[in-house]
């Protein structure tokens, strides 16, 4: 699976590398306790197998735009996005660990793949009633998909974050 998840980042089409070297600045996408992917129960995250970010323990129910961009990957199981950068940094959301084994239930796409989206804006709405019901973990990576092109800069110290207010981290170009 994970393969898979870095070929629907990695077409290079729009963006091979970051735009003029600007920095891009990531907001929580949801409202919740902030934690370090080392403290995600799942060794792919964990180990940032994936690439490096932050989590968050969420208590809303709207995962929103961390930043403005492109909807690159809306999976059919809607437990995660993956967003584009008009400066090209990829950002996987994966909501839940384990969660693509519920099928999409708890969980409604308010966006489609290609879309454009605006910072702050809804991306996926949760039945967190149903999310914990199912035992499922719902820890929320927030990960940079192309870390050979992007790191971060700067990571937010606060214990709880507001969605689409405070910043998760700042991410910039490798050089």
């Amino acid at each position: 699976m994970f393969t898979k998840i870095s070929t629907w980042f990695s077409n290079k089409k729009e963006s091979d590398s970051a735009a003029g070297g600007k920095d891009v600045v990531v907001y929580a996408p949801l409202d919740g306790r902030l934690i370090s992917l080392e403290e995600v129960p799942d060794p792919a995250f964990a180990q940032k197998m994936l690439g490096d970010g932050m989590a968050i323990e969420p208590i809303s129910k709207k995962v929103l735009a961390p930043f403005a961009g492109k909807v690159v990957a809306a999976f059919p199981t809607q437990h995660a996005i993956g967003l584009r950068s008009a400066a090209g940094l990829e950002c996987l959301i994966h909501v839940g660990i384990d969660t693509v084994t519920l099928n999409g239930r708890g969980f409604r796409l308010l966006i489609e793949e290609g879309q454009i989206v605006k910072q702050g804006q809804p991306l996926i709405e949760l039945d967190l009633d149903v999310l914990r019901s199912s035992g499922k973990a719902l820890s929320t990576p927030v990960i940079i998909t192309n870390s050979d092109c992007w790191q971060i800069k700067q990571r937010s110290e606060e214990q709880n974050v507001v969605a689409g207010n405070a910043i998760l981290f700042i991410a910039q170009p490798v050089e």
